[in-house]
């Protein structure tokens, strides 16, 4: 069989695959592993030539493998206070209610509304013609004619030039032509 650069590269791909999955089982198989179990020795605190025997130490419980460490127990208990809130409500755990004061609730005075400002007709001219008409604003009415803003006229006085008006809230004005 003849090697060419192709195949090589193959046999070199293929053995960067296989070569850490062979360390791996040789090492599981001898015991190298993170499960194998820790012996431990104790030092020896005689100065004899005579060595202690080597102590075996079982490996930790799942029970203390799953245990917290001393230092997170605030955080433990945050966290259970954070289990017991109701549904539907969300609480941050970056979050720490502060107390607020409120201040004394003040009684506002009710606000008058001024009146309505009196209405911007001008009024050019009042014949009288039966039914009395009003040039109002360049428009010919009558009495009982709807202007704008809610405004109709109550009367026309031809005698003294003047035109009654009456807004829907009860307000009323008078318009005159300026002249006597």
């Amino acid at each position: 069989m003849k090697l060419t650069t192709v195949s090589g590269r193959h046999f070199v791909g293929l053995v960067s695959l296989v070569a850490p999955l062979l360390v791996f089982a040789i090492a599981k198989i001898v015991g190298l592993g993170p499960l194998m179990t820790h012996a431990q020795s104790e030092p020896n605190t005689n100065d004899s030539d005579v060595e202690a025997p080597a102590r075996q130490v079982d490996p930790p419980t799942l029970e203390a493998r799953l245990q917290p460490p001393a230092e997170s127990t605030a955080s433990l208990a945050r966290t259970q206070e954070l289990r017991v809130q109701p549904a539907g409500e969300f609480v941050s755990p970056f979050y720490q209610a502060i107390a607020i004061e409120e201040p004394p609730e003040q009684q506002v005075a009710p606000v008058e509304t001024p009146p309505p400002p009196a209405p911007t007709f001008a009024l050019s001219g009042v014949m009288n013609s039966r039914p009395p008409i009003a040039v109002i604003d360049g428009d010919v009415h009558r009495v009982g004619d709807d202007l704008a803003n809610g405004w109709r006229i109550q009367s026309i006085d031809a005698k003294t030039l003047a035109v009654t008006l009456r807004h829907a809230d009860g307000r009323e004005y008078r318009l005159t032509t300026g002249k006597p």
